[in-house]
């Protein structure tokens, strides 16, 4: 018959096999402390039976990827006959690697002698693989240069990250339970809003520019990507919203366009942007019915001027002829541009031919005044400018470049008939 002590052992052996977990026993005694049991979990996990391993120190286990500061760890506890737990690497008979978690427990006997030790093993590599992804995701999220936003399916905010706090000003505390709309700038009105929401319902996501307030008041450009996220029965359970802050990227294309327009010698407006303006002025008028008037004006005897002076002091002069003329013509409305090489051109939407042969004839005034020295000039000692004026009314049946056409015939007339002069369309002007 089997006496309880042995129902005993074989009920604890097999709840020890059924445990899950790897249990060994070794035997500090012996040399080298060798195994001397290993139950099914062990088997289980390592892929190595007993009898392969029974007589063997569990060093076999170990490998080139096993920490050394955690083989330390577990020597010194056999060592000084302590317990200890550690997490490491070790490997499968097929050469797998697999998180090992090890709790090693010293048995003493009714002597306090050594006389086993027990170990419990935990195969926990799932559980490291999602630390480790959790570790990664934190990272990313913490480091990246994009702002991130988590909320609940009410928009309220759970989680946001460090750069969210840097572009915007608000710490995450500050963030936390609002709602983004604390980051609302008021430049989007309702009908925008209620745009957004129809897409993120109909696609489920929405992209697009932004303008949001920082914390300090400053109003700011941002791309934001707004996304649904939704549980395994399909109910929104929450939002996540990206978004980057494009403040320097906007300052860029403005200067790129403020530079397409902009003359790179004289840092006055271009041809291209006098084509813009007088187009965009053009057609305004036409529904008024108001004047506007072209002034055209050319350095006289600049290619003389170049010759003798050299091109360097040839630009110099072309940047002085422009900012005195701008500076004539400051009033808002007034755009002055460089035309074409010593040619420049001011258009003058609102202003009657008079009112602008005034302001031409003060520009010419002040030139005068300059006295750039033109000593090979054929009219005076110092720069001259001719001028051509042209003004229409435009209407259905007029186009802007026959604004062009008069304003040019009417300079034209003036350097032919001696230069230093101002000429209007049909009418001649001398200068005083």
């Amino acid at each position: 018959m089997i006496n309880k002590l042995d129902r005993d052992v074989s009920l604890l052996i097999k709840a020890i096999n059924q445990t899950g977990v790897g249990v060994v026993i070794s035997n500090p005694r012996l040399p080298g402390n060798p195994l001397i049991y290993v139950n099914k979990g062990f088997e289980d996990i390592t892929g190595y039976c007993a009898e392969e391993v029974i007589g063997h120190n569990c060093r076999f286990l170990q490998g080139q990827r096993t920490k050394p500061e955690d083989v330390k760890l577990i020597s010194r506890a056999i060592r000084e006959q302590q317990p200890c737990e550690v997490e490491l690497l070790n490997y499968r008979k097929n050469g797998e690697l697999f998180w090992n978690e090890l709790q090693i427990t010293p048995i003493f006997d009714e002597n306090n002698q050594l006389e086993y030790f027990i170990g419990i093993q935990k195969d926990v590599t799932a559980r490291k693989k999602e630390q480790d992804a959790r570790i990664l995701y934190e990272k990313v999220f913490n480091n990246t240069l994009q702002g991130v936003i988590i909320t609940d399916q009410n928009s309220n905010i759970l989680l946001a990250n460090a750069a969210f706090t840097k572009i915007t000003g608000y710490s995450i505390e500050e963030a936390l339970g609002k709602k983004p709309n604390i980051l609302s700038s008021g430049k989007q009105g309702t009908q925008f809003y209620q745009k957004l929401w129809r897409d993120i319902k109909e696609w489920g996501q929405w992209e697009g520019e932004i303008w949001n307030k920082r914390k300090n008041g400053e109003i700011y450009p941002e791309f934001l990507n707004i996304s649904e996220v939704r549980g395994d029965d399909g109910e929104i359970t929450n939002y996540v919203a990206i978004f980057t802050d494009i403040t320097e990227s906007k300052n860029r294309e403005k200067r790129l366009a403020q530079l397409s327009m902009e003359d790179p010698l004289t840092g006055i407006a271009n041809r291209r942007k006098f084509d813009n303006y007088l187009e965009e002025k053009w057609f305004m008028l036409t529904d008024i019915q108001e004047p506007i008037s072209l002034i055209l004006i050319d350095i006289d005897h600049f290619k003389t001027y170049n010759d003798y002076y050299g091109h360097q002091q040839g630009d110099q002069c072309l940047i002085q002829i422009a900012h005195i003329i701008e500076e004539s013509f400051n009033e808002k409305v007034c755009l002055t541009a460089r035309y074409g090489g010593e040619e420049f051109a001011v258009i003058l939407p609102q202003y009657d031919v008079q009112a602008s042969l005034e302001l031409a004839k003060r520009m010419c005034s002040t030139i005068k005044q300059k006295g750039i020295p033109h000593a090979y000039s054929l009219v005076e000692d110092i720069v001259s400018v001719s001028c051509g004026v042209a003004t229409m009314i435009p209407n259905k049946n007029t186009n802007m470049m026959e604004l062009i056409a008069n304003a040019d015939q009417a300079l034209y007339e003036a350097k032919n008939n001696g230069r230093n002069q101002i000429v209007t369309f049909k009418d001649k002007c001398q200068v005083d």
